[in-house]
């Protein structure tokens, strides 16, 4: 049965291709829960370049009732450029 939670992934790319999206390398994935704020932290491992890309992400609702533990998994965001720290 669908838990309400989902799981967040975030993907780096060079470049957006001509659908305005891209997935080259995981950035990371966390796990969301509905609530009031819909906040969360997505650690990033220190050796992915985060000085320059673009940023996409994509949704999958956690479904205890699959053999997977996956349901739908929303399509691939449109990218937005990466700022700099």
């Amino acid at each position: 049965s669908p838990t309400g939670r989902s799981r967040v992934e975030l993907f780096l790319s060079g470049a957006p291709d001509a659908s305005g999206a891209e997935a080259e390398v995981l950035l990371g994935a966390v796990t969301a829960a509905p609530g009031p704020e819909r906040t969360v932290r997505l650690p990033i491992a220190d050796d992915v370049p985060t000085d320059a890309g673009w940023v996409t992400a994509t949704t999958t609702a956690l479904d205890t009732a699959t053999p997977s533990g996956f349901g739908s998994t929303s399509e691939l965001s449109g990218a937005v450029p990466l700022a700099a720290p």
